[in-house]
C-alpha cells in the first residue's frame, strides 16, 4: 500500500491560508492631467487667474428721521414760518377795518360811518351859509370813495337832510390764504349807515320874551345793528332831539 505524505504534496488545500501569498497587484497610477494646472503654473504660461470681485460693504439702511436731509428740514421750517407770517399779516390788514385812501376817507364800515359824518357837517355848513341844503354830493363838494362796497344817496326836506350809505348786494372783499387770494362776499360784515341834519330852535340862544328863538341845525349818525342788506328808516325828532330809527344805534351818543 502506497502512503502519501501530506507535507510533501505540491497541491495545497484551498482551505489552508498559512502559506498562501496573494498575487502581485499592479497599481495603476494616474498621471496628472496636463490640462489641470495650478495658479502658479498657469501664470508661468502667461495665463492669469480670473479676477476676484470683492464688493464693498453696503451701508445699513437708516430709518426714521435720519433719512431726511438737513436742508429738507430747514426748508420746511422756513416755509412754515413764512406761511404763518403772510397769513397773520393779511388778517391784520383786514382787521383794521379800512385803509386811508387818496380821498382822505377810510374804507369798509369805518369809512362809511366817517363819510356820513362828513356829509352831515357839510349840510350844516350849507344851511348856515346859504340857508338851504345840498341836494347832491357834487353840491356839497364831496365824492364817495368806497362805491364798490356801498351805495350812497342824499335826500332833503325843508327842515331836514338825510344821507344813506348802505351795502351793495355784490360787495366783495379780498380773501387770503398764504400766497393765494380771491374775492368773496363782504355782506357778512358790512353795515348800513344813515345820517340826518334837522333844523331846530336854538335852545341856547337868549331872546326877549315873546320873540322866537333863532333856528340852528343838529345832526345825528346811526349805524345798523346787524350787517347785511336791510332797510334803514329815517331818523326823527323827539323833543327837538334827533332819534335813530329802529334797528340802528346812535354813533353820536358817548359810550357808557
Amino acid at each position: 500500500m502506497q502512503t502519501h505524505n501530506r507535507s510533501n504534496s505540491s497541491i495545497e488545500s484551498p482551505h489552508s491560508f498559512q502559506d498562501w501569498n496573494p498575487p502581485d497587484l499592479e497599481l495603476e497610477l494616474f498621471e496628472e492631467d496636463e490640462t489641470v494646472q495650478w495658479g502658479t503654473e498657469r501664470e508661468e504660461e502667461g495665463i492669469a487667474e480670473a479676477p476676484v470681485i470683492v464688493e464693498p460693504p453696503q451701508p445699513k439702511p437708516q430709518s426714521g428721521w435720519r433719512k431726511v436731509r438737513p436742508w429738507v428740514i430747514g426748508g420746511t421750517v422756513i416755509g412754515s414760518i413764512l406761511f404763518v407770517g403772510v397769513n397773520l399779516g393779511a388778517h391784520a390788514l383786514k382787521s383794521l377795518g379800512g385803509i386811508i385812501s387818496c380821498g382822505g376817507f377810510f374804507e369798509g364800515n369805518q369809512g362809511a360811518a366817517h363819510f356820513v359824518s362828513i356829509v352831515n357837517q357839510q349840510q350844516q355848513k350849507s344851511f348856515q351859509d346859504k340857508g338851504k341844503w345840498g341836494t347832491s354830493f357834487d353840491a356839497l363838494k364831496l365824492s364817495p370813495n368806497d362805491t364798490m362796497s356801498f351805495n350812497h344817496s342824499v335826500s332833503v326836506t325843508p327842515k331836514a337832510a338825510f344821507t344813506f350809505v348802505t351795502p351793495r348786494a355784490d360787495a366783495t372783499e379780498r380773501a387770503y390764504l398764504g400766497l393765494f387770494e380771491w374775492n368773496e362776499s363782504a355782506l357778512y360784515k358790512l353795515k348800513g349807515y344813515v345820517g340826518a341834519v334837522f333844523v331846530v330852535p336854538d335852545a341856547k340862544a337868549k331872546v326877549k320874551p315873546g320873540q322866537p328863538k333863532p333856528m340852528t341845525t343838529i345832526a345825528i349818525s346811526c349805524e345798523a345793528s346787524e350787517p347785511g342788506l336791510q332797510f334803514l328808516g329815517r331818523p326823527t325828532l323827539k323833543g327837538n332831539q334827533p332819534v335813530c330809527p329802529k334797528g340802528t344805534v346812535n354813533l353820536n351818543r358817548p359810550s357808557v
